[in-house]
Formats: structure tokens, C-alpha cells, sequence
């Protein structure tokens, strides 16, 4: 009689749980992200940055070209930015050997954009995206969520990716603290961007659409000096846009 009704209590506990099995991906994403946080010491920094003159820019361009199936997204500004300040900072377009102590510096930049899907979150890679202008840049983030979320991907859009771009913000997120894609050594989180009041500089308030980013790093290789001149750098190409459309 015991045995019985140990036996219909387990039954009752099994039934107010559910046990999935895990997809292969995800299994793969759990050990990539378990790698990325056992070895990996990473310092997360944030930031707001004024993107007003962003703004009228894409709206001139959207204006220009009304016939275009590509979306020219905030998300491709960021990447066309993100990609000249790797070039300018190439230590963030590396990575980190610690069995040689050795820094591996990428002469190239395949950015990955993290893309969700229902199996998991996915990053393929923008290839050579330093020699990309933006109209290619917004078609290749188009392209590779389309072929992502279809499951068409190859194993050439996933491979030998350079740095990460994530944006939580059409989630309705602000800031974060993204984990590094091992073996990459940083990371950039974009945010939602918002209509906010500001104070200007002659002392009135204004308004401004405020975009919040947060970048992680590898502390081994990476101080909190240069990563903060590498998150601020941001503030003069948002202010000056017209240089990401050379």
C-alpha cells in the first residue's frame, strides 16, 4: 500500500512538470556560452548617445531612394559605425590565444549580427563588412535574418565571424550585459532608442533620440581606457553621419 502510494505521488509530481529535450543548436549555443563565461573575465560598459542627425539622415536617404526594397535600419548605422571603429581600434577585431599568449589581430571584419529564432539565438557574419557601404550593409543584415530564421544559412555565414552585433532593442530593451561570442574578445549590444527631454548647452531643455549601446570586453587583452575611448568614439560619427555613407 506505501509502495502504491509513493507510486501516485511521483505520478502527480511528473504531471505538474514538462521535460524537453534540448535541439542540437541550443546544446551547441549552451556550450558556447558556458565556454565564453568560464575563460573569459568580461567588463561591460554603457552608454547613451544622441542620434538626432541620424535621424534626418536616413529619413534624407529613405527620401532619395523611395522605391527601395532594402530597410535602411538604425541597426545598419550602427554596424557601418561599429565597423570604422574597428578599424580604428583593431584590438576589438581579435583574438586571444592564452596557451601562447598571443593576440590575433583580423586584417578583415566579418561582423555577425545575433539574430533570434524559435531554435535559439544565431550570429551569422556579414562578410568583409569594411568594404561595405551602408545601403550593403542594411541588404546583408536583411538577407542573413531572412536566410536565418528560413534555416537556408551555409556553414560559410557562420563561420570565422569577427565581432558581434546585438540588437535587444526590438525587444524593448534598454541596456544589457551581452556574453562574448568565444573566440571573438568583445561584443556590442544596441538598445531601444527613445525620444527623451535633454539639457543643451545653452542651458534649455530639448529633445533627442537617445540610442543606448553596451559593450563587452575581454579584460586580458582589453582596459577599461581604451575600451571607454572605443564606446565614446561612437558620439562623433553619430553626430557627423555623413561619414558612414562615404
Amino acid at each position: 500500500m506505501q509502495d502504491l502510494d509513493k507510486k501516485n505521488n511521483t505520478i502527480k509530481d511528473l504531471e505538474k512538470i514538462e521535460v524537453k529535450k534540448i535541439s542540437n543548436l541550443r546544446k551547441t549555443i549552451a556550450k558556447q556560452m558556458s565556454i565564453a563565461k568560464a575563460i573569459i573575465p568580461d567588463v561591460t560598459l554603457m552608454e547613451e548617445f544622441n542620434m538626432n542627425k541620424v535621424v534626418d539622415l536616413r529619413q534624407d536617404l529613405k527620401s532619395q531612394n523611395p522605391t527601395s526594397t532594402i530597410k535602411l535600419t538604425y541597426l545598419a548605422f550602427v554596424a557601418k559605425a561599429l565597423v570604422k571603429l574597428l578599424i580604428k581600434f583593431p584590438i576589438f577585431n581579435s583574438t586571444f590565444d592564452d596557451q601562447k599568449d598571443e593576440i590575433i589581430i583580423k586584417k578583415y571584419i566579418n561582423l555577425g549580427i545575433a539574430v533570434d529564432t524559435d531554435d535559439g539565438l544565431i550570429v551569422p557574419n556579414i562578410k568583409d563588412t569594411d568594404s561595405l557601404n551602408i545601403w550593403k550593409i542594411a541588404e546583408s543584415i536583411q538577407d542573413l535574418s531572412q536566410r536565418t530564421r528560413d534555416k537556408k544559412l551555409v556553414y560559410k555565414d557562420i563561420n570565422d565571424g569577427t565581432f558581434t552585433l546585438s540588437n535587444w532593442g526590438t525587444f524593448g530593451v534598454s541596456y544589457g550585459t551581452p556574453v562574448i561570442y568565444f573566440p571573438q574578445v568583445a561584443i556590442l549590444g544596441m538598445g531601444l532608442m527613445k525620444l527623451k527631454p535633454i539639457v543643451l548647452e545653452d542651458g534649455n531643455i530639448g529633445k533627442a533620440y537617445m540610442l543606448p549601446l553596451s559593450l563587452s570586453f575581454d579584460h586580458r587583452i582589453i582596459d577599461g581606457g581604451i575600451a571607454s575611448r572605443f564606446l565614446n568614439a561612437f558620439k562623433d560619427l553619430f553626430n557627423n553621419p555623413s561619414n558612414l555613407i562615404e
